[in-house]
């Protein structure tokens, strides 16, 4: 994101939902006392949350057409995929040809649901969601470049059915 672009009061909010994250992983470690709050899973609803709105701010007012719908899968994909599939595959093969109890169980059975942004590899779990997202927002700029004029109604109305739908 440019710095023209970027919300401060938000990259804020990502920090505090990171330590969050970062203090549950280490309850579960022992660190820290456990708490009944669940703050991980707190953090991860805020980054979730962030996104989606981020999307929507920064692609919801570009046109929605054939070119730039292209732009937007590629700049998604070459963000997440490279690292995924090098981790995805990389534990396919350690797991298969040198270590049999590597901690990521990725078999001939779920490669290709790994593959496919459809699997859960323990550490990279929001993968998945974050792709299957990237992929519904496309119906969402469209309904949002669609209605553009159409008043708060109509965008609230889109956005509620998006939320219904992931």
């Amino acid at each position: 994101m440019s710095s023209a672009q970027r919300i401060d009061a938000l990259t804020g909010i990502r920090g505090l939902a990171a330590l969050l994250v970062v203090y549950s992983h280490l309850a579960e470690d022992g660190f820290f006392s456990r708490s009944h709050l669940y703050p991980g899973e707190v953090g991860v609803m805020v980054f979730f949350t962030l996104s989606g709105f981020l999307m929507a701010f920064l692609y919801g007012h570009k046109q929605f057409d054939y070119a730039s719908v292209v732009r937007y899968g590629i700049s998604r994909f070459s963000r997440i995929a490279p690292a995924y599939l090098f981790v995805v595959i990389g534990s396919y093969l350690i797991y298969n040809l040198i270590d049999p109890s590597f901690v990521y169980a990725i078999t001939h059975q779920n490669l290709l649901r790994h593959l496919l942004f459809s699997g859960n590899v323990s550490a990279l779990w929001s993968i998945p969601p974050e792709v299957q997202f990237y992929a519904v927002f496309v119906g969402l700029w469209f309904a949002l470049w669609k209605f553009r004029n159409q008043g708060n109604a109509s965008v609230l109305a889109i956005v509620l059915t998006a939320i219904f739908l992931l």
